[in-house]
């Protein structure tokens, strides 16, 4: 074999070996293991989009479902040029307006269409929803969408068909899924990913958590934010996804958590209870015991919007109290007219010794060798006579032959 050749196998042989050692060193992918579960994730439904609830201005893509404040919330403030009448929401604030995109080139991330929505000279808090029904409940579930954000103060500085924001101020980009199924997006159930601008391009946003019933909820979410008005406020979505994933993901909790010791409520007899611990949320729990989040909020009386605490008991389930059977009535006699003695009054008694009885032996010959004696004589005497007895007889027969036999004169 040439010398090249041998180093090739060599070489070979040593990437064999280094192979497993490569693959064990490697940190394994969360792999999709299904198929995306939206309708429409791609929003190419050919137009014209339904009207939601009959309003005109809400035109969104089929499966998905519009959310919006018509009325600003406590946490937003009234802009600059609204200052002199903050209670006139109008000023700024207003419902987006949903439609499809296809103008543009640069506001569709794949296919012909996007979803589009804003508002105009206002802020808003909106997004999508959908609702995915049999999902096996305790699978890991990702949810991604491709978003992207406009914001512009002066047309003249965006750009011909917005291809650049004009001083952006913050749009709060983000996605969540409701393991529960539930179309609240402001309840506490929602885990959300984190925030992230995505001005001028799309930008991959994706969240993942466990599927705690067999309907799950995904959301979208952007909320115009800014101390002095923007003319455009745009948002676009594309190509949405929701999969299941295998191994290797980490549960986001959602549920905050205080380290406050108020008075634990008394549960009824027969709870079986579980300690929260620092940084357990509702639905660990409810994953640790098999239980669906909704038991725990049903066993408990609380809601998606209660806080946990440390130490706080959290009943998992409740089991029958078995009956202590009722104690049996003592029953008192009335005592006799004669009253029992006490101990005093008992009489000593002195117990009776019983001497053991000592055998009598007697002086007087016994009578029993003495019978004995005289049977034994008896019968002695009895064979001597019958031994006489049978010689007379033969001495007899012996005379009476020889007087036979004697001859007659």
């Amino acid at each position: 074999m040439s010398t090249r050749r041998t180093v090739l196998v060599l070489l070979a042989a040593l990437g064999l070996i280094a192979l497993p050692v490569w693959v064990m060193a490697s940190q394994p992918a969360q792999e999709q293991v299904s198929d995306n579960l939206l309708v429409d994730g791609d929003f190419e439904a050919p137009p014209t989009w339904p009207q939601q609830d009959g309003v005109g201005e809400v035109q969104v893509a089929p499966g998905w479902r519009a959310y919006y404040l018509d009325a600003p919330p406590s946490y937003v403030e009234a802009s600059d040029n609204c200052a002199d009448h903050p209670r006139l929401y109008d000023c700024f604030w207003m419902r987006p307006e949903f439609r499809d995109s296809t103008s543009f080139a640069h506001r569709v991330h794949s296919g012909e269409r996007s979803q589009k929505y804003f508002s105009f000279g206002r802020m808003h808090e909106a997004g999508l929803y959908q609702q995915v029904y049999t999902i096996p409940i305790g699978v890991r579930l990702r949810f991604s969408i491709w978003m992207q954000a406009w914001m512009c103060a002066n047309p003249d500085a965006c750009g011909v068909g917005g291809i650049r924001s004009d001083e952006p101020s913050d749009m709060h980009l983000r996605v969540g899924i409701d393991p529960l199924g539930g179309t609240d997006p402001f309840t506490t159930s929602v885990v959300w990913s984190a925030e992230q601008p995505a001005w001028d391009k799309f930008v991959l946003f994706q969240v993942e958590t466990t599927a705690l019933s067999e309907t799950v909820t995904v959301l979208t979410h952007s909320r115009a934010d800014w101390p002095w008005p923007r003319m455009n406020n745009d948002v676009y979505l594309d190509d949405a996804a929701l999969v299941i994933v295998g191994a290797y993901a980490t549960v986001t909790p959602v549920v905050s958590l205080g380290i406050v010791n108020p008075t634990p409520t008394p549960f009824p007899e027969g709870a079986v209870t579980h300690t929260v611990q620092m940084g357990e949320t509702l639905f660990d729990i409810a994953l640790k015991y098999h239980l669906r989040a909704e038991d725990l909020i049903g066993l408990n009386g609380i809601t998606t919007l209660t806080q946990l605490y440390v130490g706080q008991p959290i009943v998992i389930e409740y089991r029958p109290v078995e009956e202590t059977p009722a104690p049996r009535p003592t029953i008192t006699l009335a005592p006799k007219s004669t009253p029992r003695p006490t101990a005093t009054h008992l009489p000593t008694l002195t117990p009776t010794v019983f001497a053991t009885p000592t055998p009598v032996v007697s002086n007087q010959p016994s009578v029993l060798p003495l019978i004995a004696i005289g049977a034994a004589g008896l019968s002695v005497m009895m064979a001597v006579v019958g031994v006489l007895v049978w010689l007379a007889y033969r001495q007899g027969v012996a005379k009476s032959r020889a007087a036979r036999n004697k001859p007659r004169a």
